[in-house]
């Protein structure tokens, strides 16, 4: 059925339909329908809805009408007139949509469509209307005062007849109604069917007795297009767009557009180059993709955007533009286009592509944010008509236009430094474990651990870390660190076992990536891994006393000495002796091969003495006392290991930490 249903726009117009037939063999047959009068008009500030049509998702039966072939006919819906929109109480946010039905009859047809924006008048001029910025008061004489045509938003597209923008059906037309007032006469020129190409068919004319639909949607504010899947919309419901006024003022009260429509059908038999507008302008296909790579990266690293732009002709193409700016989260670092590329305002000037050409550009950029960031580019301007693709109309969908992904993660780069302090201790004495773990950024690490679970021979004491520390598990919960800084916990660990235990820590967890690591891999050249070792230190000591002589005349010197061998398996440190005389046996001088001896205490304090080493010390004493046996006792008071068969300073006889040696004093 030949139908024209349900006006849609801010433009009012009444239909003129003339016919001419011509029999003869080469003659043309043609049809010219024209809709003047249309009218679409903003009310006052309190604005109604009365009328009934797909208008605001309703039926509206005035501009709804069957197929007709003569639309001056007097019979139309709307007081005998047959018109496209008639709408004159319009408020922010109404919206609506019409399919109109093309059918020529038994010959095939070239067809042709204009739509020309007579009137865009501010009728009168409102208090409220007065008070928006830019509104001036309404010159009578001016019926391009108006700013309705500016607030008004109309999509054109072929449908197939169900009045709803389905996934797959692109507007040719998408832009406000105060587009047209540049273009020239004012009027927006649509091929249905020429033979520069066809919006139904491949090619070709429209075909006799075949029904095509065009369908129009207008909106009073904000148009988003929402395309549903086929069979699945609604036009009263679910049209395939939304219409959002509520950014409009008061500036439109009272205003009003007008426009008309025509629709023109010329035989197509024995006229193949017919064109409705003139001589064919040279087309030039051009295709863009754009692609990202990597396509995963972490906040601070660089991925390349490489945009192809394809010229599949016939013509060449010049005036060739691309318009690629980047978008939140990226910054520019380099291109290869040879200063043609503006990072500023995203156009790349490509200018002449020739047929069947490609032309590349590869954008370097920094990724600064996390999340997913989508670059989009399109072919902004080309001189040629492009037959599948309209440049700049930023319609997802056609091949002028691609968009990439990329998916930004935020990055910490975590580092752990370990250290035990003394490297070398005495089993049974304690040491302190110290972790450090820093985030060098560029992002804030959360979720942060560290393990550090102590190894056999070394025995958890106590730790700074007001409990954040576990022993039984090694974990440390850090929690969030950020860019910059550190954080650190000391564990004492007493030392249990001879020999080297190595201690080793490492990042557990975060939940930001790190950049040059991995939290929990085991990977000891990675930097948030760390070791230290602490030697267990055991030294067997054992100690020897001697005399010179084993009696001495009254007032003679003596010489007693002392020897101290390490038995190891370690180097003894901090070893203390105890040497003092007894009364009778007054000190005159000494020697000593390792350390320093205080002879007022008796104390003999040697650093270090190497495993297998002998340390000795000679004393040098006078006989004074009275005629009898003295007797001199020298121990092992404290060392900085365990000693396996002896403890020091406990006063045993029986241990080989110790020593006496005993003098008589004879009379003289």
């Amino acid at each position: 059925m030949n139908r024209i249903t349900k006006s849609l726009l801010v433009v009012a117009a009444t239909l003129v339909v003339t016919g001419l037939s011509i029999t003869a063999t080469r003659a043309l047959l043609s049809d010219t329908e024209s809709s003047t009068g249309n009218t679409l008009a903003a009310g006052a500030i309190d604005l109604k809805i009365d009328n009934d049509s797909y208008y605001n998702g309703a039926f509206n039966q005035g501009t709804s009408w069957l197929k007709k072939s003569d639309l001056d006919d007097g019979q139309g819906p709307a007081s005998g007139s047959y018109y496209f929109f008639d709408f004159h109480d319009l408020k922010p946010g109404d919206y609506g949509e019409d399919t109109i039905s093309i059918e020529v009859d038994d010959n095939d047809a070239w067809g042709c469509m204009d739509l020309t924006l007579t009137q865009n008048d501010d009728v009168s001029s409102t208090e409220p209307e007065l008070k928006e910025t830019g509104e001036i008061l309404d010159v009578p004489t001016d019926s391009w005062d108006g700013e309705l045509a500016q607030n008004m938003k109309l999509i054109i597209w072929v449908d197939d007849g169900d009045n709803v923008l389905e996934e797959g059906e692109r507007p040719f037309f998408n832009d406000s109604l105060s587009a047209l007032i540049a273009l020239p006469d004012k009027k927006l020129p649509i091929v249905l069917a020429d033979s520069t190409g066809n919006k139904f068919e491949t090619t070709g004319p429209l075909l006799g007795k075949k029904v095509y639909y065009i369908a129009k949607a207008w909106c009073f504010g904000n148009m988003t297009l929402a395309p549903v899947a086929s069979n699945t919309g609604d036009p009263a419901t679910n049209p395939g767009y939304t219409c959002d006024g509520s950014t409009s003022g008061n500036i439109t009260q009272t205003d009003k557009v007008m426009g008309d429509f025509s629709f023109n059908a010329v035989q197509a038999r024995n006229n193949q180059g017919f064109t409705c507008y003139g001589p064919p302008t040279p087309k030039a296909d051009l295709s863009l993709t754009k692609t990202a790579d990597p396509v995963n990266v972490i906040v601070g690293q660089n991925t390349t955007y490489t945009i192809q732009v394809n010229n599949s002709g016939p013509a060449n193409a010049t005036g060739v533009t691309v318009s690629d700016l980047l978008p939140a989260g990226v910054t520019w670092i380099s291109d290869d286009g040879g200063g043609t590329y503006n990072s500023g305002t995203g156009i790349w000037n490509i200018g002449a592509l020739a047929s069947g050409s490609t032309v590349t550009l590869h954008i370097t950029v920094q990724v600064t944010q996390g999340g997913t960031i989508i670059n989009t580019a399109e072919v902004a301007t080309s001189d040629q008509i492009d037959p599948d693709s309209t440049p700049g109309n930023h319609i997802v969908g056609e091949d002028d236009q691609a968009s990439a992904s990329v998916g930004a993660t935020l990055s910490a780069d975590l580092s752990l430094d370990k250290t035990l302090n003394p490297a070398s201790v005495g089993i049974g004495a304690t040491a302190t474990v110290t972790l450090t773990v820093s985030n060098a950024g560029p992002n804030p690490a959360t979720g942060v651990t560290v393990k550090d679970l102590l190894p056999t021979g070394l025995t958890y004491v106590s730790d700074d870390s007001g409990g954040a520390y576990v022993p039984g598990t090694g974990i440390w919960t850090v929690g969030t660190l950020s860019n910059g800084n550190s954080a650190t916990i000391h564990i004492i660990v007493t030392v249990t076992q001879q020999g080297d235990i190595l201690n080793t820590a490492e990042v557990w967890t975060a939940i930001e990536p790190d950049p040059d690591s991995t939290p929990g891999d085991g990977n000891i050249n990675h930097d948030d891994w760390d070791s230290a070792t602490v030697h267990g230190l055991l030294s067997d000591l054992e100690l020897d006393k001697t005399v010179n002589v084993d009696t001495a005349p009254k007032g003679s010197l003596v010489f007693f000495t002392v020897t101290i061998t390490n038995k190891g398996p370690d180097t003894a440190v901090n070893t203390q002796v105890d040497d003092t005389f007894p009364a009778g046996l007054p000190y005159l001088s000494h020697s000593a091969t390792h350390g320093t001896f205080n002879s007022g205490t008796g104390i003999w304090s040697i650093p270090s003495i190497p495993a297998n080493g002998i340390a000795r010390l000679d004393v040098t004493v006078n006989t004074s006392g009275d005629p009898g046996i003295f007797t001199n006792i020298a121990e092992v008071l404290a060392a900085g290991q365990p000693d396996p068969d002896s403890t020091p300073g406990n006063a045993s006889t029986t241990e080989d930490d110790d020593d006496s040696a005993s003098v008589t004093i004879t009379p003289l």
